[in-house]
């Protein structure tokens, strides 16, 4: 009897642990080297004529949003120097003041990648408006095959405190096709 209790509670304990795991849709379009579970809730944007689409969650009063931005590039330069470039840019980006970087550090994947992680504070204006936004800028930089780099940009608002750990999950998502 006690082997039968024991045995239905491991069963049971199995079958709340597949539950728990959310399916996964992944994106990857045609002529990406790049695939990954997006984050769940975001909406897909796609323009015209991109490779990659966006990804956008509004919060529930409309005034910020959660987004993320996908570009690869061709590059001769080491991970490293890319991302000192994606430092620089990000103190250049005119649509930011106040940028500070946080913290760079090495982010793998769940299937060993290896990637930067950089994460800057910044603020950005309101469209039309004087009220300045604490933002939460994280980039993530992967190398593919033959110098191409894949990049991904997630802005949200700082005081968010779901959304960084929503973008670092879908981050250790990434494949890259070799």
């Amino acid at each position: 009897m006690r082997r039968l209790t024991v045995t239905l509670f491991f069963i049971f304990l199995s079958s709340l642990t597949v539950l728990a795991q959310q399916p996964c849709k992944p994106y990857g379009p045609a002529g990406s080297i790049l695939s990954f579970c997006p984050p769940a809730g975001m909406t897909v944007k796609k323009e015209p004529g991109d490779l990659h689409a966006g990804f956008l969650k509004v919060s529930p009063d409309g005034k910020d949003a959660v987004v993320l931005v996908i570009n690869e590039s061709q590059v001769d330069i080491s991970l490293g120097e890319f991302g000192y470039e994606m430092i620089s840019s990000a103190y250049e980006d005119a649509s930011f003041t106040d940028t500070t970087l946080i913290t760079i550090g090495e982010y793998p994947t769940a299937n060993g990648l290896r990637g930067l992680r950089l994460v800057f504070l910044a603020e950005t204006a309101r469209k039309g408006s004087t009220v300045k936004d604490k933002v939460e800028r994280i980039f993530y930089l992967y190398e593919g095959p033959k110098g191409a780099k894949v990049f991904f940009n997630a802005l949200f608002p700082s005081a968010d405190t779901t959304a960084e750990t929503l973008i670092d999950n879908a981050m250790k998502t990434i494949k890259i096709k070799k």
